[in-house]
This record gives C-alpha cells, sequence and structure tokens, in this order.
C-alpha cells in the first residue's frame, strides 16, 4: 500500500525556504506533490508534520494542508486494489 507524509524537500541546500511537499510512495518509489507552501526549517515542525510559529495563520495553513493530505489518503483508499497491481 502506498504511504503518504508530508515533508519539506530540502534538495536545494542553497535556498532558505523550502516548498513542503507531499510524499507518495509506493514500492520504493516516491513521487512528490507539491503544497504551495514555502518555509524554513523553524517553521516546520517535523515531529508532528505541521506547520508553526513564526508562519503567520499557522491554524488555517495546518487546516489546508492536512485537508490536502486527507483528499490524497481517500483516492488511495478507492483505488486500493488497483494500486496493490502497479
Amino acid at each position: 500500500m502506498a504511504t503518504v507524509k508530508l515533508v519539506l524537500d530540502q534538495r536545494n541546500k542553497n535556498a532558505k525556504k523550502f516548498p513542503l511537499v507531499i510524499r507518495v510512495s509506493h514500492k520504493s518509489k516516491w513521487k512528490y506533490i507539491p503544497t504551495a507552501y514555502k518555509l524554513t526549517t523553524e517553521e516546520w515542525n517535523e515531529n508532528t508534520s505541521s506547520v508553526q510559529a513564526p508562519f503567520p495563520n499557522i491554524a488555517r495553513t495546518n487546516a489546508k494542508i492536512q485537508k490536502k493530505k486527507a483528499l490524497i489518503l481517500e483516492i488511495f483508499g478507492e483505488y486500493e486494489s488497483v494500486i496493490k497491481n502497479m
């Protein structure tokens, strides 16, 4: 089954802000889905997978991100049998 996780895409080491992406992995292959947010490492809490201060509108931002993640999980639930055969 595919797994879904929120991560900061820190592959560009020269950047000050990193894009927040939803990482979908299945059979050791990753696909990154952008969320349109760019954060510093201080604004992202890796343990809780949530945005934290000093980012503005923390509650609203976290709600939007979780809603997008829930939509992806819902789609995977609907197509679980197809995904297993991929």
